[in-house]
């Protein structure tokens, strides 16, 4: 007790300090910046001829957010200005018909007078767009968000989204899973603003991508659930006729992961297909120690389950149309169907003693064979409609899913008798949604804007069990409208942004009603100091169970230990603190925060013995406070080293029924990537997690390198071959936990190590049109 109410005060006295030196070094630093231009001018002329370009195009959006500030033509001779800019940073479009448009970003000068000189265009040869960058970096911090503008650069030494996605500051790319997000926050992806559920990202083309915005504090619209916003926006001009990608992974006797991409466009209308196939054979195994204590005697029971020969395959087909009516309108239907076959053998040994008695021994092996069905259809309609700066979108998905899994189980007990059981058990889900979604954008003027939408969701979902001849069903409806409301504003060099947004959930559970709504506000008060940036925030966040989370399915893991769902948790309520500081010099970025969170109805697994069965179901079982420090950055040494550290340190408090518990933890993450000089990459990422605090105990994972690897571009940067070393160790999971009737001691491994081969290759043919990224919207309803 006496070291945590020390190392409370010490939290307490480093928040002080730290908020102090912030504001100090930033009222020091701003003293010397001044955020407008009293004059620019300059010349657009032809790249070839030097020609002047009259009456051409030229166009000034704030970077923060990209809202049109002013714009301009030239004279005949090329010639324009502009006086008495008060927006900064911003960015220039320039454009003339017949020539590609050129982007001038200004983010870095203490001028008042800046002139251009001549800015070059180039006729429209189908080429990649040219970026100029007045400043150091195509990399903008903003109070709001970070804004990442690939180059030529970039885009030449990218063969998958993937490889571009890694050179972006504050971005995680896990090269295992495919997938990114923003370091240490649960983050949503979105394509040009559509939110994104389950996008493979690796499927975009790099070359179609214009920028990425990186929201790090998420307003009102967003789902309170999500930290961070990773919003993709792509080019206009996209590869249109036939294009196509090969993705082959391959780890030797373990995994073989491969993705056929193929698509064709027209003006108005886009096909496409992807063609997913997987095999994973990862032996897994599972060890339990667990003492009972009952009134006058005393019981261990330990077991060893070893899953050493799996089998699983998996085909997934997805396909679909994009069509374009208009520029504003925008209508897709996708299709995905999942079918997947499981045969498993595994040995399952036991032994329980109750004090000085015999020593019960089961020894058993256990063979699974299934297949399973999954069946997803989305249909979706988008509306845009602009005046004069002012937007109203609407869009609306509907959402069908049908699975169906059967599986048989064939127990073989060797000891104390030889002995067959056969098993077999249906799982039938089926799941209707409609979500529907109304947004208005209103701005003042350049320095201030008002944000508000209603969205409203509904979903039906049946699942039906049906174990040895006996049948349970599940049925589960949910009405969740959604209103928000926001409002941004900056007042005397101060930004400020508060919102608020009202949740309503009313659940049937099996005939039983449950209704329930909270209000969930959020703050932020943010300077810009230069190349630094200063906020605090407040956000009250909700986090609602999971499908299968709600639902009363149970599962046997083994005899001796089983899991099911629960259909009365209610949603998770946490209250966020922070104070944030980030600064950014060229492409190095950090990123600190102190932050406080305070939650109550807690979803975390609660263990409980029924008849010498050990039952696990999620509860909202407790209260929490967390007070920590954590820090991420991105620095590149010289042109050619990146690294990328992240670490978290914070003390964990649950309160659970009568008990209280602490723990004093930390979270650490590093990343290194190498570009050679002959175009060779090399890199590799280490985590470690140390002790996470649990309702009944916590959980500790073992320290992992999660990848080494060594990657070569191909066919003149169209392809590209990766090998790698994943999982340098073995994946270790080791859960303990303490109750009054029993204390456990539970590991889970996981040996997913091994050599991986990656083979990657883009094919396009065709011209480039007007159009748009399609957006996804399939839930994520695979257990």
């Amino acid at each position: 007790m006496i070291s945590l109410l020390f190392r409370k005060k010490y939290f307490s006295f480093f928040l002080r300090t730290f908020l102090i030196c912030c504001f100090l070094s930033g009222s020091t630093l701003v003293c010397a910046q001044k955020p407008y231009l009293i004059k620019l001018q300059g010349y657009v002329t032809d790249s070839l001829t030097h020609k002047p370009l009259a009456f051409s195009t030229i166009q000034i959006y704030d970077s923060r957010d990209s809202i049109f500030y002013t714009g301009a033509i030239s004279d005949t001779l090329g010639y324009y200005s502009f006086s008495e800019i008060t927006v900064f940073p911003f960015y220039m479009v320039f454009s003339y018909v017949g020539y590609e448009q050129k982007i001038v970003i200004l983010d870095s000068t203490t001028k008042k007078n800046i002139d251009l000189g001549y800015v070059l265009l180039k006729q429209n040869t189908n080429e990649l767009k040219e970026i100029k960058i007045v400043g150091n970096s195509h990399y903008i911090m903003n109070v709001d968000r970070s804004i990442y503008r690939p180059d030529s650069a970039d885009l030449s030494n990218s063969v998958t989204s993937l490889d571009l996605f890694q050179r972006i500051p504050e971005l995680k790319v896990d090269k295992i899973s495919k997938s990114i997000s923003i370091i240490g926050k649960p983050t949503m992806i979105l394509i040009n603003g559509n939110m994104q559920q389950g996008i493979d990202v690796n499927t975009i083309n790099p070359q179609d991508i214009e920028k990425v915005e990186i929201i790090n504090n998420p307003s009102s619209r967003y789902s309170s659930e999500y930290e961070g916003v990773i919003n993709i926006i792509m080019k206009k001009e996209l590869t249109s006729g036939f294009t196509a990608l090969v993705n082959l992974d391959y780890q030797i006797s373990k995994k073989n992961e491969s993705l056929l991409m193929l698509q064709y466009a027209t003006k108005k209308a886009r096909f496409f297909g992807n063609y997913y196939f997987n095999y994973w054979s990862i032996p897994v195994s599972n060890s339990t120690d667990r003492i009972q204590y009952e009134t006058n005697a005393t019981t261990r029971y330990k077991s060893q389950y070893s899953l050493n020969n799996k089998k699983e395959f998996a085909h997934t087909g997805k396909f679909g149309v994009d069509y374009y009516p208009t520029d504003r309108t925008y209508i897709n239907f996708i299709a995905q169907i999942n079918s997947d076959k499981r045969n498993d053998l595994a040995n399952f040994m036991s032994e329980q003693q109750t004090d000085n008695s015999d020593i019960y021994l089961l020894n058993s092996e256990q063979t699974f064979k299934g297949n399973f069905l999954f069946q997803n259809y989305s249909l979706y309609f988008k509306k845009e409609i602009n005046s004069l700066g002012k937007q109203l979108n609407s869009d609306i998905n509907f959402y069908l899913m049908n699975s169906e899994n059967n599986t048989e189980y064939s127990d073989t007990y060797f000891f104390p008798d030889t002995n067959i059981l056969h098993r077999s058990q249906m799982d039938i889900g089926n799941k209707k949604s409609v979500n529907y979604h109304l947004d208005y954008f209103h701005p003042f003027s350049e320095r201030s804007r008002f944000e508000t939408g209603l969205q409203y969701y509904y979903q039906d979902f049946r699942n039906k069990i049906d174990q040895d001849g006996l049948t349970s069903a599940f049925k589960y409806t949910e009405h969740k409208p959604t209103y928000y409301i926001d409002y941004y504003t900056e007042i005397k060099k101060y930004n400020i942004r508060a919102g608020i947004r009202y949740e309503f959930s009313g659940r049937n559970v099996d005939d039983s009603i449950f209704n329930s709504s909270v209000l969930l506000p959020a703050f932020r008060l943010s300077r810009k100091l230069g190349n630094h940036i200063v906020s605090l925030n407040y956000n009250k966040r909700s986090y609602y169970p999971s499908i299968w989370q709600l639902s009363p399915e149970v599962t046997m893991i083994d005899s001796a230990n089983y899991s099911s769902g629960n259909p009365y948790l209610s949603a998770q309520l946490n209250n966020v603190y922070e104070i944030n500081y980030r600064f950014r010099k060229g492409n190095n970025v950090i990123s600190s925060t102190v932050y406080h969170i305070l939650s109550k109805n807690v979803i975390r697994n609660v263990y409980s013995l029924d008849g010498g069965v050990l039952v696990r179901k999620p509860y909202n079982a407790s209260k929490r406070k967390v007070y920590g420090f954590k820090t991420t950055g991105s620095f590149q040494i010289g042109e050619d080293l990146e690294l990328q550290p992240f670490f978290d340190l914070f003390i964990d408090e649950y309160s659970y029924q009568e008990n209280k518990s602490d723990l004093f933890t930390w979270e650490i993450e590093f990343s290194l990537d190498y570009y050679t000089p002959i175009g060779i990459y090399v890199g590799f990422e280490f985590g470690y997690t140390n002790e996470i605090l649990q309702p009944q105990g916590y959980i500790k994972n073992a320290p992992q390198i999660n990848t080494i690897y060594i990657q070569k571009s191909l066919f003149k940067g169209n392809g590209s071959v990766m090998l790698s070393y994943q999982n340098l160790f073995k994946n270790i999971t080791t859960t303990y936990v303490s109750e009054n009737l029993f204390d456990q001691e539970s590991s889970l491994t996981i040996s997913n190590a091994g050599f991986l081969v990656r083979f990657s290759y883009w094919f396009a043919k065709g011209k480039k049109i007007e159009d748009k990224r399609r957006p996804e919207y399939f839930e994520q309803d695979i257990k």
